[in-house]
């Protein structure tokens, strides 16, 4: 498929957020802070990057209701960090709740979204600790 014709503005946007190389501007900072977003990008096949562009148009051009995942996400357990989520993070997060958890772009999405978290946030906690909350989050 050519994806050359298609509008995918608000996936690329995302992306560049999570510090994908091919997504952000060549003098930008962004893919220096973190390299989860571009190391995960740069492991798909041109057919799997095309995927999650598709899925990621898909969920960010979707309204937020009133089921959507909330800004602000405080956990019971101690070591779960609170997160402060902007809405492209919870239109990602709620569409992932709607998805079958073995799927194989929910991984891959859900390494994305911690990238992008962790640049836009200055969060400081483990990329794998805030998987799992966001695992924890669509799993609900």
């Amino acid at each position: 498929m050519n994806m050359e014709n298609q509008n995918f503005s608000l996936a690329e946007q995302f992306l560049a957020g999570a510090g994908v190389r091919n997504f952000t501007h060549p003098r930008s900072l962004t893919h220096d802070r973190y390299h989860g977003g571009d190391a995960c990008w740069n492991k798909l096949s041109p057919a799997k990057q095309e995927g999650v562009l598709r899925i990621l148009q898909i969920a960010l051009s979707k309204q937020l209701s009133k089921d959507s995942i909330g800004r602000t996400v405080l956990f019971d357990h101690p070591n779960q960090p609170t997160l402060v989520l902007n809405d492209w993070e919870r239109k990602l997060l709620t569409y992932l709740r709607g998805v079958e958890r073995d799927n194989l772009f929910v991984d891959v999405l859900l390494d994305l979204l911690v990238a992008h978290y962790t640049i836009r946030s200055g969060n400081t906690a483990s990329p794998a600790r805030l998987k799992q909350s966001f695992r924890m989050l669509i799993s609900k």
